[in-house]
């Protein structure tokens, strides 16, 4: 019976055997995704998506429809009061009611400008965060290489010292 499967593995000496088993569990386990990647990647997606349009938008491309909105209808409000204290004053049309529109233009210009800027603060900040979470997943993978090439290691070893 020394011929059979059994009697063979009988031979092998413990070291190889534990490297073997070592090497049997990481080639079982495959090459799986950690714990969490799935997740992590998604994260890493999203951020990364809206990193791309807040910086996108902070660039001078559109901004957000709620801030658009929110700048035309401040301008629009602004306009109409400034109209309204003119005409009040019985000085519709003047150069200075045109002095103060062209004020109303200049604020919301700054106005827009801030928006653009915070958009670009954040879009970089989002951006960033979505590197993390990458440079996260791949410190993972690399890991889990370094841990299959230390059990195949260690079962090289241990079978040439076995024999």
């Amino acid at each position: 019976m020394s011929d059979s499967i059994l009697g063979q593995l009988g031979q092998i000496p413990p070291a190889a055997a534990l490297g073997g088993l070592g090497l049997g569990y990481m080639a079982l386990k495959g090459n799986q995704p950690p714990a969490g990647y799935n997740q992590l990647s998604q994260i890493a997606y999203g951020l990364g998506q809206t990193g791309q349009s807040l910086t996108a938008a902070g660039l001078g491309g559109p901004l957000p429809v709620g801030a658009q909105e929110a700048l035309a209808s401040a301008e629009q409000a602004n306009r109409a009061n400034v109209r309204q204290q003119y005409a009040n004053m019985g000085l519709s049309g003047s150069t200075m009611e045109s002095q103060a529109q062209q004020f109303v233009s200049d604020q919301r210009a700054a106005l827009e400008f801030q928006v653009r800027q915070t958009l670009l603060t954040e879009g970089m900040k989002a951006t960033g965060m979505s590197a993390q979470d990458l440079a996260q997943l791949i410190d993972v993978s690399n890991k889990e290489t370094q841990a299959f090439g230390a059990a195949l290691t260690g079962f090289a070893k241990s079978f040439a010292g076995g024999l």
